[in-house]
């Protein structure tokens, strides 16, 4: 989406790309919300959560940062096109972990079924 953006002339193309983008970061953002409070023990969950937001916010303000110093650099369209490109670098390597991410994942459920099971 945001590869698309950088380079879109047409209004309605560059507004449906937003939308898709828009799309991305909200699943993103929700599925990692929902796995971390999902998988993280109750006693610890406060704390976690507290260095997620930290770091979530803390290094959106420091890519913001260095994006705006590479704006200055390389222009807008080429930033927007080379962070599309970070992004869809991300998004292989994580796919390619995403076997194993599941198996993680997998095997602590059954202790989050009986841990929160009725007694």
């Amino acid at each position: 989406g945001m590869i698309g953006f950088a380079f879109s002339q047409t209004l309605w193309l560059s507004l449906l790309l937003l939308v898709v983008i828009g799309f991305g970061t909200l699943l993103q953002t929700a599925c990692s919300n929902t796995l971390i409070q999902t998988l993280v023990a109750d006693d610890k969950r406060g704390r976690v959560m507290s260095l997620y937001i930290v770091a979530f916010l803390g290094m959106s303000s420091l890519g913001n940062l260095f994006t705006g110093s590479v704006i200055s650099i390389i222009g807008s369209t080429q930033e927007v096109a080379l962070s599309g490109g970070f992004c869809l670098l991300a998004a292989l390597l994580f796919a390619r972990k995403l076997p194993q991410l599941r198996q993680i994942v997998r095997a602590s459920y059954p202790d989050l079924v009986t841990h929160d099971a009725h007694p």
